[in-house]
């Protein structure tokens, strides 16, 4: 028996204890979220990209230099991230983009979604993952290209959200 496991008598009460058949247990494992999220050169026409949502978020290139990449790490049940830009001019931006990570290993919900909002207003959402399924255990990689017709001064990009069965 492990170090972690106690004998049923112990006291059902204890913090941080859950049942199993037989035997109490710490939870050894707590839920993991990570993600990222890269668009391709053709992304590179509007910079800054910015990045926020729960955990540790982290913009690892605001495409000025180089792909725009977005990274997620959360140590909870799930969350939901953004990563857009401003349109500096009225244009047709089609992005190439690529979506991949780890949101555990049961009741696994992945969620990836293009956006645009227009003075204040949401003006285009549409999902691009299949929206309130479970996605395959373990690591999920999605791909794909969005076209985005924007106006000067809107706010387009992607929302990323996702959970496990905790949540």
């Amino acid at each position: 028996m492990s170090k972690d496991m106690v004998p049923v008598l112990a006291n059902a009460d204890s913090a941080g204890m859950t049942p199993t058949s037989a035997r109490w247990h710490h939870p050894l494992i707590m839920p993991l979220a990570t993600g990222v999220l890269v668009l391709d050169e053709e992304s590179r026409v509007d910079t800054p990209w910015l990045g926020n949502g729960v955990g540790t978020t982290s913009v690892t290139s605001d495409g000025t230099t180089s792909c725009p990449r977005f990274e997620y790490h959360v140590h909870s049940d799930g969350g939901a991230w953004t990563f857009s830009t401003r349109a500096a001019a009225a244009r047709r931006v089609t992005i190439p983009w690529s979506y991949t990570g780890f949101h555990a290993w049961f009741s696994v919900r992945v969620e990836l979604e293009r956006f645009i909002i227009r003075d204040d207003d949401l003006v285009l959402e549409e999902t691009l993952t299949q929206a309130d399924r479970f996605a395959a255990p373990g690591g999920f990689a999605y791909y794909g290209t969005s076209t985005f017709d924007v106006w000067e001064g809107d706010v387009y990009g992607f929302r990323m959200s996702g959970s496990d069965f905790a949540a």
